[in-house]
């Protein structure tokens, strides 16, 4: 066997389970931060002392505040500038070509997004280095110094944001391969900077000098694209996206859906750090963020797909959207199940060898549970991405209840049986209401969206037969 079969081997079998480079570096760049998790928790229980590390995970935990202005408008900008972009293309210099209508209404679409988010991210800014102050003020500790690197994060949260809408539309316009390599090497940049400025001593003003130096490189991408921005920020003569008519019906459903998703994922830390201390709420965070890691690796396989998803429904090819979809899901809940396991077995055998490391995590049972709970939210993902490229947001319904059922759960339990009750009431409602309305959902308007098509695609295949 020559050394280019096995090469060849394996591009077939990628090909087959639906990946491409777009996916493959999203998948690695969210594979390095699951891998280099375990270490990065490590380095936090050596560097940091058990009530610093509460600071740190809960900074992130509040840090997703952001929802609450961002309002879901990055996805929407996927959903139209992907319906767009069927009837566009990338020249070799990065410029634009294709329909002139299509041109004009994403050009339409890229000022009013870039607009909203260059308002609100000075408001970010303020707002999250206000929030942490009234928090930390009222339930921290005085002996921990988390003034000065709360507030340079905030700032550099809101820089960050600014540039949201920059990369949401090259998403739109199918150049994922360009995007998630880009996130990928960000990851890589900021990792090594966080590990090293934790173990010099850097403590919580270590997280900051690592964003420092991923936005740096981002930034650097995003002007390699300048003529493909330029092309889209400069007012154009021709039809323009009607922002009450055409976005806001969709955008506050999943605004709402996002700020649901806050509680549904990010309320737990707080909650804890309130009701159990900064040590507890640092176990909690650990595990919570292994969890997510695990979870972002699955999520990745099917967000990658949204733009093409969108695409053929513009189209209006829909067997092979379902074709597409079905290969995308079964590889994500398939890697989710398999992560998972590692996840739990790591966390047990930690545990099991009584290091140090083991006092930092919750406990293989309750970690269970979160893993567990991760895998099926999966399923969902997946349906709620689907019919969410249709340009609509079905979900709102579903997300206000996860949202409130999970800020219930928490506070409830918290407060009575500590993280095992959070953990096992979160996989209850995971399990028994999120996943069976979810798929009663998508079956229900595939079908319904879709029949009219299959419809007249069966007529046509008659009457080609009966001629």
């Amino acid at each position: 066997m020559t050394l280019r079969q096995p090469t060849v081997l394996i591009r077939r079998l990628l090909t087959r389970i639906d990946v491409d480079r777009a996916v493959l570096y999203g998948v690695l760049g969210t594979a390095q931060l699951f891998l280099t998790g375990p270490v990065t928790a490590l380095i936090v229980a050596i560097a940091l002392t058990a009530e610093l590390q509460g600071y740190y995970y809960t900074f992130a935990a509040l840090l997703a505040l952001q929802i609450l202005v961002e309002l879901g408008f990055a996805q929407v900008i996927v959903q139209f500038a992907s319906h767009e972009w069927a009837h566009l293309r990338l020249r070799a210099d990065r410029s634009i070509e294709g329909d002139a209508d299509a041109h004009s209404r994403l050009a339409s679409l890229a000022r009013m997004a870039t607009g909203w988010y260059w308002g609100c991210s000075a408001l970010l800014g303020i707002g999250l280095a206000t929030a942490g102050v009234l928090f930390f003020g009222a339930e921290g500790s005085d002996d921990v110094s988390w003034t000065g690197p709360w507030i340079a994060i905030a700032l550099l949260t809101a820089v960050d944001f600014a540039i949201l809408p920059l990369w949401s539309l090259l998403q739109g316009a199918n150049q994922m391969t360009a995007y998630n390599f880009a996130r990928l090497v960000s990851g890589l940049l900021l990792i090594p900077m966080l590990w090293g400025s934790l173990l010099l001593g850097g403590e919580l003003w270590s997280v900051a000098l690592a964003k420092v130096v991923s936005l740096s490189w981002e930034i650097g991408v995003i002007l390699r694209y300048r003529r493909f921005f330029a092309s889209l920020l400069r007012k154009r003569d021709g039809p323009t996206m009607r922002w009450r008519g055409e976005i806001l019906p969709v955008q506050w459903r999943i605004a709402l859906s996002w700020m649901a998703g806050y509680f549904a994922f990010q309320i737990f830390t707080p909650v804890v750090f309130h009701y159990e201390g900064a040590a507890e709420a640092g176990r909690w965070g650990m595990t919570w963020g292994l969890v997510m890691a695990v979870s972002a690796l699955a999520t990745t396989w099917i967000y990658t797909r949204a733009p093409a998803f969108g695409s053929l429904i513009a189209e209006r090819r829909y067997a092979e959207l379902d074709a597409a979809f079905r290969r995308t899901a079964a590889g994500a809940v398939g890697l989710c199940i398999l992560a998972s396991v590692a996840g739990v077995s790591a966390i047990a055998a930690i545990q099991a060898t009584d290091l140090d490391l083991g006092d930092r995590l919750l406990s293989p049972g309750t970690a269970a549970c979160l893993f567990i709970a991760a895998t099926l939210m999966q399923v969902s993902f997946a349906q709620s991405t689907y019919l969410r490229a249709h340009k609509a947001e079905p979900f709102l319904a579903i997300s206000l209840i996860t949202g409130a059922g999970v800020a219930g759960i928490t506070l409830a339990a918290g407060s009575l049986w500590g993280t095992t009750g959070i953990a096992v009431g979160y996989l209850a409602l995971t399990l028994l209401v999120v996943t069976p309305l979810s798929t009663r959902l998508f079956l229900r308007l595939r079908r319904e969206w879709h029949a009219p098509v299959r419809a007249r695609d069966d007529d046509v295949r008659v009457s080609t037969i009966t001629s």
